[in-house]
Formats: structure tokens, C-alpha cells, sequence
């Protein structure tokens, strides 16, 4: 989700999805009654790839530019994310 690479870059604000995952995790609840069946399919994926991109990018953005190489060894999963945002020149 470029809103988020976005919003991490100091470009926009947090995109509505990460907003409403924030509220899901401080509250420990989901944003509709029910269990996670009752939630929109659309929003609960959108949610988790906002989660996500969020968690790598921002750890990403942490990492100092020599420990690039051991940082990408030792957060392979957080790496496939960046390096698909990186691979799309939307990460300005």
C-alpha cells in the first residue's frame, strides 16, 4: 500500500486501514461486532497488508545504510515487502 510508504515518509496521512488496525490492537477488539467472519473480507486483508507494509517499511527506514546487507539477512520476510515497494520506484 503506497499510502503507507507514504505516510511513513512523512507525505500523507495514515491511510484509514492502518488507523482502524492501531484501534483493533490498542483495544484488542475488531471494528465490527462479531468474530472475524462478521468483518468485510476487503477490510480485514486491507488491514493486515497495511500492518504489514508498515512493520517493514518503518523497520527499513530504521536500519543504517551499512547494515543494509546484515539487516535484509536477518528480516527476510520484512525484505520481500520493501524490496516489492523499492521495485516499484513509489517509495520517495
Amino acid at each position: 500500500m503506497q499510502v503507507v510508504v507514504d505516510y511513513i515518509n512523512g507525505k500523507s496521512p495514515p491511510p484509514e486501514e492502518l488507523e482502524i488496525a492501531w484501534q483493533c490492537e490498542r483495544f484488542s477488539a475488531l471494528p465490527l461486532a462479531g468474530g472475524i467472519l462478521d468483518q468485510p473480507h476487503n477490510l480485514m486483508m486491507n488491514i493486515n497488508i497495511a500492518l504489514n507494509v508498515f512493520t517493514a517499511w518503518s523497520e527499513w527506514k530504521k536500519c543504517d545504510p551499512k547494515d543494509t546487507g546484515e539487516w535484509i539477512k536477518r528480516n527476510p520476510k520484512l525484505w520481500s515487502i520493501c524490496d516489492n515497494i523499492i521495485k516499484s520506484g513509489k517509495n520517495g
